[in-house]
């Protein structure tokens, strides 16, 4: 009888993993997890999960820099695509500047599946805009970023937010920059 219940449940288990790909916009093949060719990467890695809550697919990568910063990539996707990008500055560094921070949200959005048309570069609207918010690398720092210069076939928003660590040795402060696309009727 457990050999019979067994095998009814194999036979179940992948028709419903269809059924639920089958509902994704995104399916799970759509982030690939290509090779990291930065050279001022010290270490990479991919990790693969599915939100238990949401049954969205997770990909996250995993960079370690030469000099000790640190970013997470993480996709996470099924019928909208969200992309996330972390930083965490070492404190052996410069502090960041607007300047710095719209060039390391560029570099990082460059892993991103799908990517709108910036115009002009997304470095330039970040600059612009931590400028316009008197942004000094002291202070926590949350923006919604501008829609005008968008071009794309889809709602996207996307974000950015900064927030020192004074109480790290390690590390001196964070940055996210968040971009949503689809989701919106």
């Amino acid at each position: 009888m457990k050999a019979v219940s067994f095998s009814v449940l194999m036979l179940v288990t992948p028709v419903a993993f269809c059924a639920e790909e089958a509902q994704c916009h995104y399916k799970a093949s759509f982030v690939k997890e290509a090779a990291v060719t930065d050279s001022s990467v010290a270490l990479s890695h991919w990790s693969t999960e599915r939100d238990r809550k949401s049954d969205e697919y997770i990909k996250k990568l995993y960079l370690v820099y030469k000099n000790g910063d640190i970013a997470v990539i993480e996709h996470k996707y099924c019928d909208m695509y969200n992309f996330e990008v972390s930083y965490s500055f070492s404190s052996q560094n410069p502090a960041p500047t607007s300047q710095s921070i719209g060039q390391i949200i560029e570099k990082h959005a460059q892993y991103a599946q799908l990517t709108p048309t910036y115009s002009p570069s997304l470095s330039s609207i970040v600059t612009s805009e931590l400028e316009k918010n008197a942004f000094d690398g002291q202070k926590p720092l949350s923006l919604g970023l501008p829609q005008e210069p968008l071009t794309f076939d889809d709602f996207v928003e996307y974000s950015v937010s900064f927030l020192p660590n004074k109480e790290s040795n390690i590390l001196q402060s964070s940055l996210s920059f968040y971009m949503g696309i689809g989701g919106a009727d």
